[in-house]
């Protein structure tokens, strides 16, 4: 998470009281042009601003906006309610992104961004289903701040409702590599606008803060069929056991696939494994080009959910495998996790 130093504070009236709106410089990062707004969020409406401050105010007095980019080639004012940081496909030279730190009156902070929570905004929520009686999150994609560790950083994840996506994929935008090292599998990487993972670290730190009682959702989007399976009990143990994961109570009805835990190819108890530390003893992430918690089979995985998007029937694409190991790419892929 980067801050910028650069704060712009609005003032406007409102009934009987005067509010203070304070926004830091964030980011405005280029898209490709064929990518859809719907992917890394909708905003709440656009406008025509006289300049950035004006753009400012019109943010302050909407009670759902929580960023707002600005362009003063056009003027045009955009405003969003979650996020940091400002995607587009267009020009970025002359746009600039603010997201809110805090509104307030002479008394307290009554907005704050999404996740933060307090009369100054000074607390923080550890996951998305850890919720105050302040803090209320539609049951739709939000972006949302949260910290699981108390002298751990503030992160920035996508929520849908009270599930933390702690991995997200999809065939359009934001092509992320994820035939990374374990340090960073282990601190999380990735555009939490597009395709992200979380952090081994962190997913197990939200799980021990919960008691080691959450359940984990794996949702597969074929096109046009949706299929999931759920994880009553997911617990993930900590570095020093190679994030091994624990999972058991399976939704899945007879004749549906168990991606994860069906049959010769459970990833149940199963140690994490990178290229640079390899526990699967089948080479599986040099041949998967990714991270995962690898079965003991030759085969590696039915799933390969840190594939590549390139689909040429290869092991390293971003695929499913029938039991007769016939592959079908994804549309998009998400874990969520519910504590």
């Amino acid at each position: 998470m980067i801050y910028s130093f650069c704060l712009l504070c609005c003032m406007i009236s409102a009934g009987s009281g005067t509010y203070n709106s304070g926004y830091l410089k964030t980011k405005v990062i280029p898209e490709l042009e064929e990518c859809s707004s719907t992917v890394f969020n909708d905003p709440l409406s656009h406008s025509t601003s006289l300049n950035v401050i004006s753009c400012g105010v019109e943010c302050s007095s909407d009670e759902t906006c929580r960023r707002f980019m600005f362009d003063s080639q056009t003027n045009q004012c955009t405003l969003f309610d979650s996020g940091e940081n400002c995607i587009t496909d267009e020009t970025i030279a002359n746009k600039v992104c603010y997201r809110q730190e805090f509104v307030c009156n002479e008394k307290n902070c009554s907005r704050c961004p999404i996740g933060y929570y307090g009369d100054q905004c000074q607390h923080i929520i550890t996951d998305c289903g850890n919720v105050s009686s302040t803090i209320t999150l539609p049951d739709r994609y939000m972006l949302v701040f949260i910290r699981p560790s108390d002298a751990g950083p503030v992160l920035e994840v996508k929520c849908l409702g009270k599930k933390t996506i702690i991995h997200h994929r999809t065939k359009f935008c934001h092509d992320v590599d994820f035939n990374r090292t374990w340090a960073e599998y282990r601190e999380g990487f990735g555009k939490v606008h597009g395709e992200y993972w979380l952090g081994l670290k962190h997913v197990h730190k939200i799980i021990q803060n919960n008691g080691q009682e959450c359940t984990l959702r794996v949702q597969l989007h074929f096109n046009p069929v949706i299929q999931a399976v759920q994880y009553q009990s997911a617990v993930l143990t900590n570095q020093s056991d190679s994030y091994r994961i624990l999972l058991s109570g399976s939704n899945a009805r007879v004749n549906e696939t168990d991606y994860l835990t069906g049959g010769a190819y459970s990833i149940d108890g199963r140690p994490f494994s990178t290229y640079d530390r390899d526990s699967s003893g089948y080479s599986c992430p040099g041949r998967f080009n990714g991270g995962w918690w690898y079965p003991e089979n030759v085969n590696c995985s039915l799933i390969n959910p840190v594939g590549r998007r390139s689909y040429d029937g290869s092991e390293d694409s971003f695929r499913w495998d029938d039991l007769q190991l016939t592959s079908t790419q994804f549309y998009a892929l998400r874990l969520f996790l519910s504590c």
